[in-house]
């Protein structure tokens, strides 16, 4: 991973979430507070002030002389997780489509032809990127600040768990598409709650 933040103001929880994935990913989970500041070249309160908010999201352990790692995770928790979001976004996208536009529908297709293709270039965290913007766009037209704000959290720990453990999508294409779930919000279909946690749940 070659990535640093040149910033001492600030350091994205995602950037560490995935320099720690990677870590753990290469065999070498733990990582000392020294190499993560010199890495990131960030202060040291803002290391610790992030790395604290990862420990109260649940997502690090500490040992003491190794340093921090990702927290292993159980299929259990992975499960419950995805619980979570499928039921936050049915209910959020409930409201979205009451509430959708042409120009909604336009953005929403836009970031749907990023992530289409990202995935086949094989740009696996571009993808996820692409689809955390389609799925947050959904929450937002929604107005749904709660939801999303729940989401965001719900979504780091997901990807979290997909790099560290091992977790994540099956191989074979989801039975229901992104393009599947827009085309129903464009034609103001009730049921496009029951799309996206259908879509949601195939990754169980």
């Amino acid at each position: 991973m070659n990535m640093n933040t040149d910033n001492a103001e600030r350091l994205p929880l995602d950037a560490l979430r995935r320099f720690l994935a990677e870590r753990a990913a290469g065999g070498k989970p733990y990582v000392t507070e020294r190499e993560l500041g010199e890495f990131f070249r960030v202060s040291r309160s803002m290391l610790r002030e992030t790395l604290q908010t990862l420990d109260a999201y649940g997502m690090i352990e500490k040992r003491q002389k190794l340093g921090v790692r990702l927290r292993p995770v159980s299929d259990e928790e992975w499960q419950e997780a995805l619980d979570v979001r499928s039921r936050l976004e049915a209910y959020a996208i409930g409201i979205a489509v009451t509430k959708i536009t042409p120009a909604d529908i336009a953005g929403l297709r836009r970031l749907d032809a990023s992530l289409e293709a990202a995935l086949a270039a094989d740009r696996r965290d571009e993808a996820v990127f692409y689809e955390n913007r389609l799925h947050s766009a959904i929450v937002r037209i929604s107005g749904c600040r709660m939801v999303l704000r729940m989401l965001e959290h719900t979504r780091l720990l997901e990807h979290t768990l997909w790099a560290a453990d091992g977790h994540g999508h099956p191989d074979e294409p989801a039975p229901v598409s992104h393009r599947m779930i827009i085309d129903a919000l464009e034609a103001r279909d009730p049921k496009c709650a029951e799309l996206i946690a259908a879509h949601i749940e195939w990754g169980k």
